[in-house]
């Protein structure tokens, strides 16, 4: 659901496919104490919430996947598009989705979302998923 930027007032829903990497918990360039914990794909349209893309959302490539979720010491976030989640290169600039959440439980996980790019704009917003 968006709640900031132009399309505030708009949802998307639709799957999202979650499972551990291959080989383990993978590093996180230039963030030492994170590590992707999962990866995965989403059909969701993340343009109709006024998110920005970064890539194929469904790549299944373990080095840019479509959705990855970041465990840190105390925050787990979850990116969104393979051109955001590249493990072979360190982004310092450019656009970005990241969901971050704020409630976990065995059967659902909760939270907010920021998107943006090169302009000013910036959107952001909640969401819930629910596992079936």
């Amino acid at each position: 659901m968006a709640t900031e930027g132009t399309a505030s007032g708009r949802s998307v829903s639709g799957p999202l496919v979650l499972l551990p990497p291959p080989g383990g918990r993978l590093s996180v360039s230039g963030a030492p104490q994170a590590a992707i914990i999962l990866v995965g794909s989403t059909e969701i349209a993340v343009e109709e919430v006024g998110a920005v893309r970064m890539g194929s959302t469904r790549s299944a490539d373990t080095l840019a996947p479509g959705v990855a979720v970041i465990a840190g010491e105390r925050t787990i976030t979850i990116r969104i598009g393979a051109d955001g989640n590249r493990r072979d290169v360190i982004r310092f600039d450019g656009g970005y989705f990241a969901l971050q959440v704020r409630s976990l439980t065995a059967d659902r996980f909760a939270g907010s979302w920021v998107s943006g790019g090169a302009g000013p704009e910036e959107s952001g917003g909640y969401f819930c998923a629910t596992r079936m």
